[in-house]
């Protein structure tokens, strides 16, 4: 196991650095997607996954560290390209804060994975060797305490063959989830949950490692290794957002009528007639609903629900689904696109025949926007509307539009900046709307 206290110090072809540090953001990529399983790290279910698909993207070098005998060639030579790859992206993700607690996160995963699958006889070398050497609770004190002591860990204290003690702000984790005996601030753990405790050192250890290459990062000369960090793949887990607690497929067609600006009901609405949108819909479209905080597999059974209608399963497959996929950062570099602002619709490119996508208040027609304005507004209210379009303010109109058909004081209203703004300034102003969901059991 390796705790990365040593730089690498040996010379090696960018080529094949290149590829060591590629295999790592693989992995990277595995320990955020298990995530979305919602495994207890540390779990039999959690090491399983993750073993699994480190064998399906045959990413060798941690294979070796997982299955290999420490003693082997491989194993070794795998244990160096572990160290280097750790120093190196260390350099990537040293920059930011974000990106540092995002680093030593997957990294203490990492450690985890490869401390739970490691012999009794390997961690107690790894611990001796490293001077982390834990107190033992006596045998003494588990007869003291044995009925305490079961009733906490859930074990028999007889087949217990040793427990540590530490004080147990050193180890909140394992008395965070209850898997310990307090007395007196000591916790009494059992041998596996001692990773917690190695955990927590290294953390601080990495932290100090990566502040250590920032400082010194910018201080390089020679622009080819500069160039190089830069120029990683690297990965940012996304964020989840929220607008509404508890948006889902069951609640998302009242949501659009009743909440959505005109761009976003346009599109739902064609999607759910035309069962079909064009790339730039679907991309306006999926990302609104990302950050809307419909979940994935709610975002994933309306597209294919509605394409289906109109083409086979084996061609939505084939053809669709990847996209959906890639804007919920499920394949590909999981690249989080920025959330879609009224600046970006209105500038985008304009849509063309058959095209959906883009600002009503700008590429509409004013016929059909006028037809539009009719369903929900009133005479003096559509032509001030009208006013604001032909004088460009399309954003100020789009805010009118809100105020004038939720009934809300213009005042209290700032201009629109984005679709999803639009959602959330509509649920918090219109509490009678919002209440009316809620009482039947939408949201």
């Amino acid at each position: 196991m390796n705790t990365y206290r040593r730089s690498p110090q040996s010379e090696m072809d960018a080529k094949d650095l290149t590829a060591i540090c590629k295999e790592r953001i693989e992995l990277y990529k595995i320990l955020e997607e298990v995530k979305l399983e919602n495994f207890e790290i540390g779990s039999q279910k959690w090491s399983d996954y993750i073993k699994s698909k480190i064998k399906e993207n045959n990413l060798k070098t941690y294979l070796d560290l997982l299955t290999d005998e420490e003693s082997s060639s491989t194993f070794k030579k795998s244990q160096k390209k572990d160290n280097i790859a750790h120093w190196m992206l260390g350099l990537g993700y040293c920059d930011t804060e974000e990106l540092q607690n995002v680093f030593v996160t997957w990294e203490l995963q990492w450690f985890h994975l490869i401390f739970m699958n490691s012999s009794e006889q390997a961690r107690n070398q790894f611990l001796i060797k490293n001077n982390l050497v834990y107190k033992e609770v006596s045998h003494n004190d588990i007869i003291d305490h044995g009925e305490e002591i079961e009733a906490c860990l859930g074990c028999d204290c007889s087949k217990i063959p040793k427990l540590y003690q530490i004080h147990w702000t050193e180890i909140p984790e394992v008395v965070g989830v209850r898997k310990a005996y307090l007395f007196m601030g000591e916790t009494h753990f059992l041998p596996e949950n001692i990773v917690y405790c190695v955990k927590r050192k290294l953390k601080n250890e990495f932290f100090e490692s990566l502040m250590f290459q920032k400082e010194n990062f910018h201080k390089l000369k020679d622009q080819r290794q500069t160039y190089f960090i830069k120029s990683l793949p690297l990965i940012v887990p996304r964020k989840h957002y929220n607008i509404i607690d508890g948006v889902s497929l069951s609640n998302i067609d009242e949501l659009a009528k009743t909440h959505y600006p005109l761009c976003m009901r346009h599109l739902h609405r064609l999607l759910r007639q035309e069962h079909h949108l064009k790339y730039d819909g679907k991309m306006q479209y999926g990302i609104f609903l990302y950050y809307l905080g419909l979940p994935y597999e709610d975002a994933m059974q309306l597209w294919r629900e509605e394409f289906t209608k109109k083409i086979g399963v084996k061609l939505f497959n084939a053809k669709y689904q990847y996209l959906f996929k890639h804007q919920y950062g499920r394949v590909g570099r999981k690249y989080e696109y920025p959330s879609s602002t009224c600046q970006y619709i209105i500038n985008y490119r304009l849509p063309m025949y058959q095209q959906t996508h883009g600002c009503p208040f700008k590429h509409w027609s004013p016929q059909k926007l006028r037809d539009t304005l009719e369903q929900d507004c009133h005479g003096q209210d559509i032509g001030d509307i009208e006013d604001l379009v032909r004088e460009g303010k399309y954003q100020r109109a789009c805010t009118k539009y809100l105020c004038k058909t939720k009934n809300i004081h213009e005042g209290k209203v700032a201009t629109i900046d984005s679709p999803n703004g639009y959602v959330q300034i509509s649920i918090k102003e219109s509490s009678d709307c919002l209440d009316s969901l809620f009482s039947m059991g939408k949201i």
